[in-house]
């Protein structure tokens, strides 16, 4: 065994490294998955979350030098020495983070050391942003931007078709509109730089080929022309407030019609397979988080929010 906590956490990390292995043929292989890692930023996370947890055993727990030694208790008192620097949502995707490695270090080192973390109380917790943009909502603000000559009428349609950022769409080259195998292919603005291709849908093939089509007529390098992002979402906010639809969803513009499309996205993908997990991590690698399940996206983009579609839908 490795001579600290951080040596052996990481050495855990690296011993269930296995990028560039198919995830998803591993599940239909019926293959152990708890000691298997797919997603480099779920590589980085946890070695950044390794290294902080190792860090605080060693200033308040120093007499703890092995792994199976680490109970919940001190694992909890970290969450809890931390909890006051942290929103809600990232104590949630820690949390997320320490059970993922909590599993590894009992596959690897073949212990049965199971942390039971809880939440810390907050007296001023941050909720949580949950709400969807509704696709009727939507309708309205789209409509009122492809009336206008703003390159702001281009972010909402590709968001709403893609769930691509502001940033992402201001950032996209017509040339990233590959209508051969229908990818819209972000490479710049995308968050921490990762870079995806995102499945054009058959339903929305004719708006990219003529998109595509009308820039390069127009001979245009990017979609926006190169109006900066926060243009852009100037823009998308002063058509909401005309629309009377700002103070519905405050400080949130593309948030929340990144939401709407993963709402309709997991409809879609849970109309093909039953399971919620494995249509969550098709849309969250479509959002740009990555591929390995996230609880607390699945939280933010999902849970909240779809059931607050449902409720609509009913009422």
């Amino acid at each position: 065994m490795a001579r600290n906590l951080r040596q052996q956490l990481l050495y855990c990390i690296y011993q269930c490294d296995h990028r560039g292995t198919s995830k998803r043929a591993d599940r239909r292989n019926k293959v152990d998955m708890k000691g298997r890692l797919y997603s480099t930023q779920r590589i980085k996370d946890l070695k950044h979350t390794a290294k902080s947890l190792a860090k605080f055993m060693k200033a308040v727990y120093p007499g703890i030098k092995l792994v199976y030694q680490i109970r919940s208790e001190h694992v909890q008192d970290y969450l809890n020495s931390k909890a006051g620097d942290w929103s809600e949502r990232t104590e949630s995707e820690v949390i997320s983070r320490l059970v993922r490695l909590n599993e590894i270090t009992n596959y690897v080192y073949g212990i049965h050391q199971e942390w039971n973390l809880k939440k810390s109380k907050r007296t001023n917790a941050k909720k949580i942003r949950d709400m969807a943009m509704t696709r009727e909502d939507f309708n309205q603000i789209n409509a009122e931007l492809q009336r206008s000559n703003s390159e702001a009428k281009y972010t909402t349609e590709i968001t709403a078709r893609t769930g691509a950022r502001v940033a992402e769409v201001a950032g996209l080259r017509v040339s990233g509109i590959n209508t051969d195998d229908w990818l819209l292919e972000i490479r710049e603005g995308a968050k921490n730089g990762n870079h995806r291709d995102v499945p054009i849908r058959e339903s929305d093939r004719e708006y990219f080929g003529n998109l595509k089509k009308e820039m390069t007529a127009r001979g245009r390098i990017y979609v926006t022309n190169g109006v900066k992002p926060q243009s852009l979402d100037k823009k998308i906010r002063r058509t909401m407030k005309e629309l009377n639809l700002a103070d519905k969803y405050p400080k949130a513009t593309d948030h929340t019609i990144r939401k709407m499309y993963a709402i309709e996205r997991m409809e879609e993908e849970l109309e093909k397979c039953a399971n919620p997990m494995m249509a969550w991590e098709i849309v969250q690698e479509e959002l740009g988080h990555g591929d390995e399940f996230r609880q607390a996206l699945y939280d933010t983009y999902v849970c909240a929010p779809l059931k607050n579609h449902k409720e609509e839908k009913k009422s």
